[in-house]
């Protein structure tokens, strides 16, 4: 049930917030560690937010990764690098002449003992 959660800057034109989260999406399901059934997926668009000095040339993205406990840090780091290259490689235009983007993804496990929830029957769920 890993939860894709981007944050980006209000300088960032993303034509369809929605289409990258698929691409999000399908770059986790295609390390083989995760099950489209049970991703969620959402985009918060930051309006009020100060990078350095203020540049309004810098910008900035960060991916969190919620995961349930129990895949190995080798796992982790995977499907951490999965959101990082696609971000990277889908905004490598940001990063040229006086622009600036600045590009993380951190993991949070989950603990089962900690977690409660109630989700959607996977069976209802189309692939």
């Amino acid at each position: 049930m890993p939860h894709i959660t981007l944050e980006y800057t209000d300088n960032i034109d993303i034509e369809s917030p929605k289409a990258l989260l698929h691409k999000l999406v399908d770059a986790l399901v295609a390390t083989g560690h995760a099950r489209r059934k049970g991703i969620r997926a959402r985009a918060i668009k930051l309006t009020d937010y100060v990078i350095a000095d203020d540049d309004p040339n810098y910008h900035f993205m960060f991916v969190t990764l919620l995961l349930r406990e129990g895949r190995d840090l080798e796992t982790r780091k995977l499907m951490s690098e999965s959101q990082m290259q696609l971000l990277e490689t889908e905004f490598a235009h940001l990063n040229e002449g006086e622009k600036y983007l600045a590009v993380a993804t951190n993991v949070i496990e989950m603990h089962a003992d900690a977690l409660n929830r109630h989700s959607l029957p996977v069976e209802r769920i189309k692939d």
